[in-house]
């Protein structure tokens, strides 16, 4: 694992500055502070809550061919 980060770390140090790196993970906890470090905008998302997710379900059937019993089969889903 050590030698993966270090070759992140030199890849990082060759990029160009008009470069744009986009990054996401599940387990930032046990990526290397020093490759962290590189990034200069770091964005935590949070899981959404129970109305978030209905609103996305919601958007999602209107928006498409989907037929579902709503009450029922939206609180099921």
């Amino acid at each position: 694992m050590k030698r993966v980060v270090n070759t992140f770390l030199q890849l990082f140090d060759y990029l160009p500055q008009n470069v744009v790196l986009i990054a996401a993970t599940n387990h930032s906890h046990i990526i290397d502070s020093a490759l962290i470090r590189r990034f200069d905008v770091k964005l935590k998302l949070e899981l959404p809550d129970k109305n978030k997710i209905k609103q996305l379900i919601d958007k999602t059937l209107n928006a498409g061919p989907f037929s579902l019993d709503r009450e029922e089969g939206l609180r099921r889903l």
